[in-house]
């Protein structure tokens, strides 16, 4: 078994050439950055950190995970909450002599801004309290003591603003999988390399290849809100290390226009970092969930205590943001600093984002010129396991309870009309996905559904038939899967047979059939919704 200090020297490959627009301004030696290279520099380093642009903490999750034949699932620690259902491509070994569990897959995302391809490299090995590895931790997950994991990932991010070509490669070992200790520490390192374009708006491009490798200095992570907030970034502290070497694209291996880059990224528990330059005074902070970086004038971070008395509030990162009368406040979810104080108080977490401005160097105290107070806002993505019809409540399969009220904004999709709709489907073992986001409610404490889309999450499957059980009404698909029709099974009009017993009788005069379509899984038993059975 490794030591829980990992030191591992990776060897880059040498980046490839590409070609493409560049800007002047970068110097050929390694020292004196220009505000146009240090934001440069602070966007790549940003969304190598990121949660959702394919960065380190991306693969949190997939960390704390268990590979089987058939997908990812969660693993014993209560930090393995996450659901694993759009990955595609998907395929599993296992090594015997070297005990690695290997999965490869790809995943995409969209959304109006981003729209994100990677393909994936996960490298496992499991250990018992022996220092073993585990040869099955799906079925023997009570013994999993610690984690050697490692994740390979290259992937594009396609944006209006800028754009990412990158490989990126995470080691992570984590010890105490079954301890109850509230924080778990991590050692581990980050490597990756790239071409990042930002677009200005005129269209222009400004291009930058780069190398970047961050080691971890004193990582923490705290269960309790990792497991309430459903992400990593607001539940990560500690500190990394960093060295980038970044240089204008299309310069060749000549060395001009390269800068050599290090400091550290120190993480503050709230969902930004402090990203910090070696012998600059230049420091930018980062928005955990898509490496963006804050302009100077701006600040968001999670208010821990207020000052009634002088109007001064104190985000994570420490510093103290004072109200006075040309402060401009947002009508949010928090309209008052009164407000605020009692829901922080009650241990409401409460983000505060706005501008301000420093009136003197020498004293840790901005002012606010324009300021909004909202809760936390938490996405999720999962099944529905349950509908209280009379609570107006959804339990999901993380076992997390959210409540709809008269302001929820509701989305139902497939066949799906109704809150009564999604109970009816839940209880005839249908697989219905729940995504949105929610907050915690002040006085209560419950998650409040802000936003939720309700959709039928079935899978898709195409494989040869391999035999028929009329009496049973099921077909055998060639990887060994028994399908089930039932009453209200389609079969597509479109079909070469129509009827089982057709497929059947194909069969036996040995022609062969290919079954694809859609089914779910029901108790162990995969029901088939819709068929389509080709000669």
């Amino acid at each position: 078994m490794q030591p829980a200090t990992i030191k591992i020297s990776l060897l880059l490959l040498s980046l490839w050439a590409l070609t493409g627009c560049s800007v002047d301004g970068f110097e050929g030696d390694s020292s004196g950055l220009t505000p146009e290279e240090s934001l440069i520099a602070g966007q790549i380093i940003g969304e190598s950190l990121s949660e959702n642009r394919g960065g380190l903490l991306s693969s949190f999750p997939e960390a704390f995970a268990i590979p089987t034949s058939t997908g990812l699932i969660n693993g014993p620690s209560p930090l393995s909450g996450e659901s694993f259902r759009n990955l595609q491509n998907y395929n599993y070994e296992f090594e015997t002599q070297s005990g690695q569990h290997r999965v490869t897959f790809s995943k995409q995302s969209e959304n109006e801004l981003f729209r994100t391809v990677s393909e994936y490299t996960l490298i496992y090995i499991f250990y018992n309290a022996d220092q073993q590895p585990i040869a099955s931790p799906e079925s023997q997950q009570g013994r999993i003591e610690a984690v050697d994991f490692r994740a390979i990932r290259n992937g594009e991010i396609d944006g209006s603003i800028k754009k990412s070509i990158f490989t990126r490669t995470d080691r992570l070992f984590i010890e105490g999988i079954s301890t109850s200790t509230d924080i778990l520490s991590i050692d581990g390192f980050h490597a990756g390399n790239g071409l990042f374009t930002q677009i200005s708006n005129d269209g222009s491009e400004i291009q930058r290849e780069y190398f970047l490798d961050l080691n971890y200095l004193d990582l923490r992570i705290n269960k309790e809100l990792v497991q309430r907030n459903r992400n990593f970034r607001t539940g990560v502290n500690g500190a990394f290390s960093y060295e980038s070497t970044i240089r204008q694209a299309g310069n060749g291996n000549n060395g001009s226009g390269t800068k050599i880059v290090n400091g550290t990224v120190e993480l503050n528990g709230d969902g930004t970092a402090l990203l910090k330059f070696r012998e600059q005074f230049d420091s930018f902070r980062l928005r955990l969930a898509n490496g963006e970086v804050f302009e100077d004038d701006e600040f968001e971070g999670r208010v821990t205590r207020v000052n009634l008395e002088d109007r001064i509030f104190t985000i994570s990162n420490g510093q103290r943001i004072q109200i006075n009368d040309q402060t401009e406040i947002e009508q949010e979810d928090f309209n008052t600093l009164e407000e605020v104080a009692q829901a922080v108080n009650n241990g409401v977490r409460v983000i505060a984002e706005g501008d301000y401005f420093h009136p003197d160097e020498t004293v840790n105290l901005w002012i606010a010129t324009e300021l909004e107070f909202e809760l936390e806002s938490n996405e999720f993505q999962d099944l529905v396991a349950s509908v209280n019809l009379e609570q107006h409540s959804i339990i999901l399969a993380n076992g997390d309870e959210l409540f709809i009220t008269e302001e929820t904004d509701i989305e139902f999709n497939d066949d799906l009309t109704s809150l009564r709709d999604v109970a009816d489907a839940v209880n005839e073992g249908m697989p219905v996905e729940a995504e949105g986001d929610f907050y915690i409610g002040i006085e209560t404490g419950k998650r409040i559904l802000k936003e939720v889309e309700f959709e039928f999450d079935f899978e898709e499957f195409e494989e040869n038939v391999t035999s028929v059980n009329l009496s049973e009404s099921t077909f055998t698909l060639e990887n060994g899967r028994i399908v089930r029709l039932t009453d209200d099974t389609i079969i597509s009009e479109e079909s070469d047979f129509l009827t089982l017993e057709e497929v059947a009788e194909a069969l036996d005069n040995e022609i062969r059939v290919e079954a694809n379509g859609k089914y779910f899984n029901s108790n162990g038993s995969w029901i088939a919704v819709i068929v389509e059975f080709e000669n």
